[in-house]
């Protein structure tokens, strides 16, 4: 591993330490979210806005804050895990578990999720996050299977 993919791996684990204390206020962990951003950091969460409410496209830590305040307005993460992390170049990769419960009608939801960061200089630029929506979408009622 590169001195660069080291330094960019230690960034991503800082931010899932931060953003998973569950003992540290919700401004602590947003803090710990925000402070590895570039100033036009982008975030795509790769939902339908339409269906969940915290899908779509995000630029710049005004974004990412708007992002984290509607996921967090609908659910309540009881459990979220970082199982591994690769860098590669500029890019890091990270994979792990969710599980979520809808403060509204307290469905759960759980689903395997991966990141797929890129930084520059130290920061992240940007964030990709996969997982299975549909079935989010499913768990927490927003769509029904005919």
């Amino acid at each position: 591993m590169t001195p660069t993919e080291r330094r960019n791996t230690a960034v991503i684990r800082r931010l899932y330490k931060g953003y998973n204390d569950r003992k540290a206020t919700p401004e602590k962990r947003l803090a710990a979210v925000l402070a590895p951003l570039a100033e036009d950091a982008r975030y795509f969460e790769h939902a339908p806005p339409e269906i969940l409410a915290w899908g779509g496209a995000f630029k710049c830590r005004k974004g990412w804050q708007n992002f984290l305040v509607a996921i967090s307005s609908e659910l309540e993460h009881e459990d979220f895990s970082c199982d591994k992390i690769i860098a590669s170049g500029s890019y890091v990769f990270a994979w792990g578990r969710i599980v979520t419960k809808c403060r509204k009608t307290g469905r759960r939801s759980s689903a395997a999720w991966q990141h797929r960061h890129k930084l520059r200089g130290g920061k992240i630029v940007e964030c990709h996050e996969f997982y299975d929506t549909l079935r989010t979408a499913l768990d927490l009622g927003r769509v029904r299977a005919t």
